[in-house]
């Protein structure tokens, strides 16, 4: 059984998949596959059959904010009150350091950014969205 160990993983924003949406520590994507029953109950068969759909996945991801002007701030820009929101392409890495980059690249739209000053002093961010005409495999 194959295991990927996340540590070497990052977010990466660009088709390139080389600028990095720095200080995040965990990123998750749901691959998910509708189904479609397509039981034809003219037949004999008892049992229900099924065919795949349309694809529908999210992106999930969380670390820490950076306070500069590009990477996650960019992100935010877009979602004030003057500005469009606009498709973000990112890169989600399991290897980016040891040997080639290895992960899924893919068109974002991001529907929720938050920030999260906890008790600690620590600013959290993260933000979730829907790919929007698929994923495809990357690598260098």
């Amino acid at each position: 059984m194959a295991i990927t160990e996340g540590w070497d993983g990052g977010v990466f924003l660009g088709t390139a998949g080389t600028d990095t949406l720095t200080k995040i520590t965990n990123w998750k994507i749901n691959f998910v596959q509708e189904t479609l029953d397509n039981t034809n109950f003219e037949t004999t068969t008892p049992d229900r059959t099924f065919a795949y759909g349309l694809r529908a996945h999210t992106v999930e991801f969380s670390g820490f904010l950076e306070n500069t002007a590009t990477g996650q701030y960019s992100l935010i820009d877009g979602m004030l009150k003057d500005n469009t929101p606009s498709i973000t392409t990112m890169v989600f890495l399991t290897n980016k350091t040891t040997g080639a980059k290895a992960g899924w690249r893919g068109a974002i739209l991001l529907e929720s950014l938050n920030v999260d000053n906890n008790v600690d002093a620590l600013v959290a961010f993260s933000g979730s969205g829907k790919v929007t005409a698929g994923l495809d495999t990357f690598a260098t």
